[in-house]
């Protein structure tokens, strides 16, 4: 089985590249990278809590509309090795018109530290984001691994906006914010609801780096039960 889901992980990234194979019609300014080193005071992930105070590096590289990265998740407490995580993704873009862009693509998680065999999993994913008002966008994932109990979907919508501080405040100091709302379930039936905010101070460096810092905050309701975490990241991102 695990063979069988490994192939599938190459498959997904495969057909996310496949148009790289043509990127010669593309010149060198089609190409970009980025680097971002960020901390996280918690690690929560669509309203779950995962970890305490962790480091979060991350490389994204893009050619054209096509995008391959990889994110990881440092715990900083000595006792939580366990939840240390690399994730692998890569996807493409689709132009479908001005206002309309498709996502489609796919996430490998490792999680080279847990206790059990199972220590991947497995998120294809689509989306639709739209380029107006607040940048609404709404995306599905679809997450699986070796025990098909476990396996789940999630619907998460958000949309935000950046506010220039330039006229007011100092050249290159933004305000960005986000708002998002989602919904998990699993085969077994378990749903819970989750949403959030986020807002960020962003100050462009230079032409080639930024460095940002703000709060977040997150609740979830499930079974009946709230369950909201606040906590804050800073970040310091290069691009080329």
């Amino acid at each position: 089985m695990k063979k069988k889901i490994d192939w599938l992980a190459v498959v997904i990234v495969a057909l996310s590249l496949g148009n790289l194979g043509s990127a010669g019609k593309l010149s060198a300014q089609e190409f970009s990278a980025d680097a971002t080193l960020r901390f996280e005071s918690e690690y929560v992930f669509r309203g779950d809590y995962l970890d305490g105070p962790s480091l979060q590096p991350s490389l994204d590289l893009g050619y054209g509309n096509a995008y391959a990265g990889v994110w990881t998740s440092q715990g900083l407490e000595a006792d939580r090795g366990d939840v240390n995580e690399i994730d692998y993704y890569a996807g493409y873009t689709f132009d479908v018109s001005d206002m309309v862009d498709l996502d489609v693509g796919g996430t490998v998680y490792h999680f080279p530290e847990a206790a059990s065999d199972s220590n991947f999993d497995y998120e294809p994913f689509i989306g639709i984001a739209l380029d107006t008002l607040l940048n609404p966008s709404l995306y599905g994932y679809y997450v699986f691994g070796e025990d098909p109990e476990n396996d789940f979907f999630s619907l998460i919508g958000s949309v935000g906006h950046s506010f220039d501080l330039s006229p007011y405040t100092v050249e290159g100091l933004s305000f960005d914010v986000e708002a998002f709302g989602g919904s998990t379930e699993d085969f077994g039936g378990t749903r819970y609801l989750y949403y959030g905010a986020s807002g960020d101070f962003v100050y462009k460096i230079n032409e080639v780096s930024d460095a940002s810092i703000g709060v977040r905050v997150t609740d979830v309701d499930e079974d009946e039960v709230s369950r909201a975490a606040l906590w804050w990241g800073t970040s310091i991102s290069f691009h080329f």
